[in-house]
């Protein structure tokens, strides 16, 4: 993309009248998904999106609209939609656009101006084969529901009539698979996912061993007995878990009164060993871009360091009410949808030690491999009851199998609890990442 805007973008930024500030997202992008299972094509998916978001801004309101018809028509309208709904808008202050200040192309790893080819189905279906043979052969009895191969790229463009312009292309490619197993009439379940910045670079054959690993050692699952006792996080719960921790420390949660941590700016909430991150610029990162949804830089946001809160997550919008720094944290769903707080790069830093290393540390525990209900977390009081499956810990070595037990507390024990962070780092597709993290102290509720 040259610097000469595309013609959708100049002309809505041309058709701002004194007093406005017109904001254009111009998003371009495809996505192409193929799904097997028993060894045959179930299903091909090939989605290609093309569309501006325009935003208004006027006296302290703002007007959102969205348009995939983008002839001079077609933008016409959708900036005079946004211009009426502007128009009857919430007036505040703090209703202003991302700062335009700055270079226009921040530099790093992924900064290209190519939009990347759109990949037909036929090249991802042998992936997707291989993908479901690494897990079968684990297991006779193994059946698949779906394994799948996702490939997708596109650009972005940002900017607004105010001096604003950010451009941005991405790839990125995923693979997820679940498997079933039946045994003398007990059903175990495993799923696995991966990604990459291109298909070819999938990690297929440990992903499907994976998924059927962990859907083999659940049989003769056990419950363990009630107690508080040490708990083994792995990193995709890990990752899970602190992703949905994430709306309580979005700034928008702050305004609201919807976060238990509103009003304790510099206070010790979690142990010493919590330092909390997001950083939408890591180089690692799944949800890594070098801006976010309304033009502003992705730059590390320490939220937690070293148990003392010392930040929130913050759009344009709550940076300007909280007085507080932009963070670059507004995500977009897509053209069509607007700019909203998200986490993006979210991650525990590892405070030292080996996944080996910190379960040979525990006596006796519980390693979770897996919880349900984490969108029931409450943000305002942090209390939770998650349904956990699992393995047992002795003497240092994982043991039994586990299922059926639930971990419960409140967020609070959880930050409190934390003793190490593995350095096994993964970032999961969609953004979180995790590691192995011992909890010194929580409620298991089993038999």
């Amino acid at each position: 993309m040259s610097h000469r805007d595309p013609q959708p973008v100049a002309e809505a930024l041309a058709a701002a009248r004194p007093g406005e500030i017109i904001e254009a997202a111009l998003e371009e992008s495809s996505s192409t998904t193929v799904t097997v299972a028993g060894g045959r094509l179930e299903a091909s998916e090939d989605s290609r999106e093309r569309g501006l978001g325009v935003r208004l801004f006027r006296d302290g309101r703002i007007g959102f609209a969205a348009t995939s018809r983008l002839d001079s028509e077609g933008v016409a309208e959708v900036v005079a939609r946004a211009r009426d709904l502007a128009a009857c808008g919430r007036q505040e202050d703090a209703n202003r656009p991302a700062d335009g200040a700055g270079p226009g192309e921040p530099a790093g790893r992924e900064k290209r101006d190519d939009l990347p080819e759109a990949v037909p189905p036929a090249p991802l279906e042998e992936p997707a084969l291989r993908l479901e043979e690494a897990a079968r052969r684990r297991d006779d009895e193994l059946r698949t529901r779906a394994a799948s191969v996702t490939a997708a790229g596109g650009r972005w463009l940002i900017a607004h009539s105010g001096g604003l312009r950010r451009s941005w292309s991405w790839r990125r490619a995923w693979a997820s698979l679940e498997v079933v197993i039946l045994r003398d009439g007990v059903r175990q379940t495993g799923w696995e996912s991966d990604w990459s910045e291109t298909w070819e670079d999938l990690n297929l054959e440990e992903t499907g061993e994976a998924a059927a690993d962990q859907a083999l050692r659940k049989f003769g699952a056990g419950r363990p007995a009630t107690a508080r006792m040490p708990v083994v996080l792995t990193p995709t719960v890990t990752a899970g878990l602190f992703e949905a921790l994430a709306g309580a420390l979005s700034g928008k949660a702050v305004l609201r009164g919807r976060s238990l941590f509103a009003g304790r700016l510099g206070e010790t909430i979690a142990s010493p060993a919590v330092t909390l991150t997001d950083d939408g610029a890591r180089t690692d990162g799944f949800a890594s871009a070098p801006f976010d949804g309304e033009g502003n830089l992705s730059r590390p946001a320490v939220l937690i360091r070293n148990g003392v809160l010392t930040g929130f997550l913050h759009n344009t919008y709550t940076a300007l009410k909280l007085q507080a720094p932009t963070t670059g944290h507004a995500v977009r769903d897509g053209f069509s949808s607007q700019p909203h707080i998200g986490s993006r790069n979210l991650l525990l830093e590892p405070s030292g030690g080996s996944r080996r290393e910190i379960i040979a540390s525990v006596n006796r525990g519980v390693l979770v491999d897996e919880v349900m209900g984490l969108h029931t977390i409450d943000p305002v009081s942090g209390d939770f009851s998650l349904g956990a499956t699992g393995r047992e810990i002795r003497g240092g070595s994982t043991g039994a199998p586990l299922q059926g037990f639930t971990v419960a507390g409140n967020v609070r024990d959880i930050l409190a609890a934390v003793q190490a962070v593995g350095d096994d780092v993964r970032f999961l597709p969609g953004g979180a990442g995790g590691s192995t993290v011992l909890l010194d102290g929580l409620t298991v509720s089993g038999t």
